[in-house]
């Protein structure tokens, strides 16, 4: 068994044991994967070319609270909501009715601060 791995989570930023987080969720790959073909696996794009593969990117970013309060709050949702092979896409329809929340003619100029993310 592999020792666990404690870092700073990438969303509550508190120092806690990392779980070995998906970083696309294992249900997006099944909504995309193509079952028709004879190798139904999604491309995965690398600096040393293009393999289709069963891998999913992985990596320890989240706690185990964090990581449950995306799949509770988000993931699934989004799952339920995105756009499907079948042509339906609530997300979509959703964000066509809603009032946007910013706008550059409203409010100026949109301004990015970096390393927001890292």
């Amino acid at each position: 068994m592999k020792p666990p791995v404690i870092g700073i989570c990438r969303l509550c930023k508190n120092e806690r044991q990392l779980q070995n987080s998906h970083l696309l969720s294992a249900g997006f790959y099944r909504a995309v994967s193509d079952k028709t073909s004879q190798n139904p696996h999604p491309i995965l794009l690398t600096r040393g070319g293009a393999i289709q593969t069963s891998r999913q990117i992985r990596a320890h970013a989240l706690c185990s609270e964090c990581e449950q309060r995306l799949n509770n709050r988000g993931e699934d949702w989004v799952l339920d909501n995105f756009w499907r092979e079948t042509g339906d896409f609530p997300l979509r329809q959703m964000l066509k009715k809603a009032e946007p929340v910013w706008t550059r003619e409203r409010e100026g100029p949109l301004q990015i601060e970096r390393n927001r993310w890292s």
